[in-house]
């Protein structure tokens, strides 16, 4: 068949595959028709004939994705004549048919010169960069030199490690830094001749571009400025500054462009517009090279120039930001992060660059912003600079400091400038017109809404400054709170009861945009005190102790404010707009009053420290106790309820006041507690039974063992106990639960809530001393026994399974040592009894299901009883192991989730790193003679490491990265790789794993990982690793010659020290993959496309 005849059938093929009306199927059939045709032997022939003769853009990609690959895998198999006049054929056909031809086309047939050129270049391919550089000078051809020298710097200065060898791209990149001088400078002269002609083109108010000389459209001009943009832009993510030569007319020649965006003419808005944009873009590339010499400061200071007067001219643009492509204005604050980033340090204190010009023009910049994105961009250019400023105060970079003077004194009217325009900003009453889009809806999906984003991102600035200068901070903040909170207490004179109805009402519209007003700068406000906490606390404390005093004050009135006028269940006009809002207020201050506790804590450290009266903070306390209690025990919005259970939690958990549990309102709570009338959602009951046990059993400070009353708090905690665990201990007694369905069901809750509230006490008592954790298990002793009982029952409910699993969890972890090794056992062994093989195949057969959750809870049982260490555990161990591989294993390895295989792995691993004893006693003998090795449960040892080494072929890459983990840290801590039976029956079982994962590239975020632990399993013996492992592992590789193996295996130096074995290895397995890609199969039979 000609090639005419096959280009009408590739052609028409082509055209159905993209085709809208082509199905799913004719597109496989078609894909697998088109592949045959590329395996032939000589389909690249026929390609040479489709790009001389179609005009099909489909067909033209089909025909140079051919030759990529041909480039790729074939090369070396074409004669070096056959190879030089394909070259010149091609490069003939691209220069005869380039003006008509799509840019991506011609980047496509450019890549394959390149990718030839990867392989030939210099040797076979000498005069590569020369063709390269007569194409840029000429004026017909520019276009196609500008594109291969682009592709060449992406393909040739770091060539991909899985296409080349270690030492073949070290060869590219020396070859390639010889050549960016001349292809710098090639470059910078072509620019700087299209910015003359532009300036004389806009100094002569010309209408038309004048790029059209020399027979040359705007078109063709455009495109030769963007490649050569972007030839710089590339060529500075891996050229040196010092072997490159950018001197100051190229600068301002890139910033000439980057100018161009604003002040570009009308009839070529467009494309000046993707100049700027390509110009920044390689300006950004310039000030992200690292290490730049310490010759280069004059260097900075002239781009630094540069920037403020481009600066300048964006702040001063006719009709402000918004006519600005969103695009670059991004990109440029990205390039001003990077640079005050990288190098302000190095021209701080340059006569040739003021630095507070710069910044007061970053301000002007900050407050002109169009968009709310574009201004959270320059607030990252802020931190970036309060970051340097403290480096500076704590003399972390003391070189570049200016040593004569306060550096944060230098810049506190800037910082002060800063801190008024974001608090005036954030302001709602003074910016609605500019923030009254933003969406402020609260949803039910707990997503953050726009008004929010822009309140957070205000404060974390007010918040960084208040580091730096405090004091003007707390000058303009703390007045602005007092004024909107003596603002927000005249609304009780527009509030009436009007038959038991609280209403708001107002009789002018204005007034409800006021209150709109309000409502917002009130939460702004107090979210800004919360995160603003921190400053008032710890070597703060007595410096600010009578602000702090009065704005806690304040925020306690304001919750009495609010509990008083009932403002959760006021009435309005539009209640969707300003209940949610009342209601966030009230819920904020609980969350900003909480930020304050640990200042209490300090405040009752310092009354007690010095004798001092506790009255003032006994009244607190009272009121702060006072406000939680009503908002818990009544019906409130449960927002409100849960911020006030936090706040209480809080002050019980953090200042752990003795006279608290004598408090009325304590005392209310605990009744509520016992008779289990408190009404809350899930999260908000758990924190505030974790009230009582952090009550009764949290040490108090500053208080002698007597003090303590711990005789008192135990009988009060146990009363407690008992009464909250009545109900759930009285159905273990009922003989009606075990085959009564509907009881079962009603028992749910009782046994669900119950024992989830335990649990919280027992993780929250874990790290306390014997007396408390005793003190506990005492109180729940009843409890272990009931939920023992409850698990037959609710044996086929997981929901209920999850839940005693995690109390027993609990228990273990926390109270083991109260409990004994043997109940311990007792528990474990009634679990494994129970939850057979057929049990757990159930439990997991649905992904994401409860009963896979209830796996990895009886899991975690295991790994907890596997670290506990005592002779009990040594003893049982053979039992639990046993247990799992026979019972667990199998059915986790069919159909397991990823989080349980991380619970197995897990128990695995720390079977070995804390009962290695279990397996290898110590001996003796064993350290002159590894033979002599003992090892016990040999076979339980084996099967454990076999599993270990089967997770490495999981594709999941966190479980990879865990196991790696693990095997070297069980291997640290006890030879493992050393032992006799590891390097005799696993090192090349693991080795060969990790080889072909490496060759792969399946797990290459790991590869440093992995080349470390297996340098430390050839380290144990490297002379069996490099005689025998290494052969045989080549020996089954497949797809591999007999030469090419013998090829590997001599390149493979036997270097036994890490980075040269590291170096080895990665080079030993990138050749291994270019092997295996080159003798991809081919046919040598002919394909009909029909």
């Amino acid at each position: 068949m000609s090639g005419a005849d096959y280009l009408i059938q590739l052609e028409t093929l082509l055209n159905e595959f993209f085709s809208a009306d082509s199905t799913n199927q004719r597109k496989n059939e078609i894909h697998q028709m088109l592949a045959a045709f590329s395996q032939q032997l000589n389909a690249w022939h026929l390609c040479s004939y489709f790009l001389v003769h179609t005009e099909n853009t489909h067909v033209m990609m089909f025909a140079l994705n051919d030759y990529e690959r041909l480039a790729n895998s074939m090369w070396p198999g074409i004669p070096v004549q056959g190879r030089k006049e394909l070259r010149q054929g091609l490069l003939q056909t691209l220069k005869s048919r380039h003006k008509q031809l799509p840019s991506f086309i011609t980047i496509k047939w450019c890549r394959f010169f390149v990718l030839v050129a990867r392989t030939d270049w210099p040797q076979d391919y000498t005069d590569f960069f020369d063709q390269v550089y007569d194409l840029i000078q000429s004026h017909e051809y520019s276009h196609i030199g500008l594109t291969l020298l682009l592709v060449s710097s992406e393909e040739l200065a770091n060539p991909r490690s899985d296409v080349i060898n270690t030492q073949r791209r070290a060869v590219l990149r020396t070859q390639m830094l010889q050549q960016a001088p001349k292809s710098i400078r090639l470059i910078s002269t072509l620019l700087q001749g299209y910015a003359k002609q532009t300036e004389m083109e806009q100094a002569a108010g010309l209408n038309k571009n004048s790029f059209s000389t020399n027979n040359r459209s705007t078109d063709d001009i455009h495109k030769q400025i963007m490649t050569s943009l972007n030839c710089f832009a590339h060529f500075f993510t891996w050229i040196p500054l010092n072997q490159a030569p950018i001197y100051g007319d190229l600068l301002e020649t890139l910033f000439y462009f980057a100018s161009l965006s604003i002040e570009g003419s009308r009839e070529a808005s467009n494309q000046h517009e993707q100049q700027g944009l390509a110009a920044i873009h390689t300006l950004y590339e310039l000030v992200a090279l690292g290490g730049i010499p310490q010759n280069y400061d004059e260097f900075l200071a002239h781009i630094f120039t540069l920037t403020c007067k481009l600066m300048v001219k964006i702040i001063n643009m006719t009709g402000g930001l918004s006519k600005l492509d969103d695009k670059y204005l991004e990109r440029f604050s990205e390039y001003l992060r990077l640079f005050v980033n990288n190098h302000l340090k190095r021209v701080l204190n340059n006569p040739l660059f003021l630095v507070s010009d710069f910044l007061d023009l970053l301000l002007k910049y900050t407050f002109i912003q169009p968009q709310m994105d574009s201004y959270y961009q320059t607030f990252e250019i802020w931190h970036v600079f309060f970051d340097f400023i403290s480096l500076l105060e704590t003399s972390q970079i003391e070189k570049y400091a200016d040593q004569d003077s306060d550096n944060i004194l230098k810049y506190e009217g800037l910082l002060k400038s800063l801190l008024e325009n974001v608090l005036t900003k954030m302001q709602f009453s003074l910016n609605q017109e500019e923030l009254q889009d933003l969406d402020d809806d609260f949803g039910d999906n707990g997503d953050v809404t726009e008004w929010q984003t822009f309140i957070l991102q205000s404060i974390e600035v007010l918040a960084k400054i208040t580091e730096l200068i405090p004091e003007a901070c707390f000058q303009l903040i703390c007045p602005l709170f007092t004024t909107y909170c003596t603002n927000f207490a005249k609304l009780s004179e527009y509030i009436e009861d009007i038959d038991g109805v609280r209403v708001l009402d107002f009789t002018e519209h204005e007034h409800w945009q006021r209150l709109n007003a309000l409502l917002k700068d009130m939460r702004s406000i107090i979210q800004t005190l919360g995160r603003l906490a921190e400053h008032f606390c710890d070597g703060l404390f007595e410096v600010r102790f009578q602000d702090t005093s009065y704005l806690t004050q304040q925020l306690i009135g304001m919750i009495k404010f609010c509990l008083t006028e009932r403002i959760h269940v006021l009435e309005f006009e539009t209640p969707e707009l300003f209940l949610p809002q009342f209601i966030q207020i009230e819920a904020g201050v609980f969350s900003t009053l909480k930020a304050y506790i640990p200042w209490f804590s300090q405040y009752y450290g310092h009354l007690k420290g010095q004798h001092l009266d506790l009255a003032p903070l006994v009244e607190s306390v009272e009121d702060i106790v006072d406000v939680c209690s009503t908002v818990i025990l009544q019906d409130h919005p449960p927002l409100v309820q849960q911020c006030a259970t936090d706040l209480l939690l809080s002050l019980v958990h953090t200042v752990r006041l003795p006279f608290l549990l004598s408090m009325k309102s304590y005392r209310n709570l605990v009744i509520a507690g016992c008779q289990k009338i408190v009404q809350l959602d899930p999260k908000s009951n758990r924190l505030f039974y974790k009230i009582f046990i952090c009550g009764y059993l949290m040490p108090w400070p500053d208080c002698s063992e007597k003090e303590q009353q711990w005789d008192q708090r135990k009988d009060e905690f146990n009363n407690f106990a008992t009464a909250f665990t009545m109900d759930y201990t009285n159905l273990s007694t009922n003989m009606d639960l075990m085959n009564n369905k509907e009881m079962q069901l009603q028992a749910k809750e009782t046994i669900n809530h119950t024992l989830k509230v335990l649990t919280e006490w027992c993780i929250e008592i874990r790290e306390h001393n014997k007396r408390i954790r005793t003190i506990l298990y005492d109180s729940l002793d009843p409890c272990i026994d009931a939920a023992m009982h409850f698990f037959p029952i609710y044996i086929h409910q997981p929901d209920v399974l999850q839940v005693i699993l995690k109390f027993f969890l609990s228990l273990i972890d926390s109270l083991a040592a109260q409990m004994g090794s043997q109940r311990c056992e007792r528990i474990t062994q009634f679990l494994m009894t129970l939850l057979t093989k057929e049990q757990i195949e159930n439990s997991i057969r649905e992904e994401n299901s409860i009963g896979s959750l209830v796996i990895e809870s009886f899991i975690d049982i295991l790994i907890c009883l596997s670290k506990s260490q005592n002779t009990t555990t040594t003893t049982f161990l053979p039992h639990i192991i046993t247990f799992v591989l026979e019972q667990v294993y199998p059915p986790v390895t069919k159909q397991g989730t990823t989080n349980i295989k991380m619970s197995l792995f897990s128990l695995f691993s720390s079977i070995l790193l804390y009962n290695w004893k279990s397996f290898f006693p110590y001996n003796i003998l064993q350290v002159s003679d590894p033979e002599s090795e003992i090892i016990q449960n040999k076979d339980q040892f084996s099967a454990i490491m076999n599993i270990l080494c089967a997770f490495f072929t999981e594709s999941d890459v966190t479980l990879f990265r865990e196991n790696l983990l693990a095997l070297t840290e069980v291997h640290n801590k006890n030879k493992l790789f050393h032992k006799y039976i590891f390097l005799q029956n696993m090192r090349d079982t693991f080795c060969s794993v990790f080889l072909q994962v490496l060759v792969q590239k399946s797990h290459e975020l790991l590869h440093d990982e992995i080349t470390n632990l297996m340098y430390n399993m050839a380290f144990a013996d490297f002379d069996s690793f490099f005689a025998s492992f290494l052969p045989n592992f080549l020996e089954n590789c497949e797809n591999l010659t007999s030469q090419q193996k013998t090829d590997l295996l001599n390149n493979f130096q036997t270097d036994q020290d890490l980075p040269t074995f590291t170096q080895n290895l990665r080079q030993l397995c990138t050749d291994l993959r270019i092997y295996l890609i080159v003798n991809s199969a081919t046919t040598n039979s002919s394909v009909n496309l029909t």
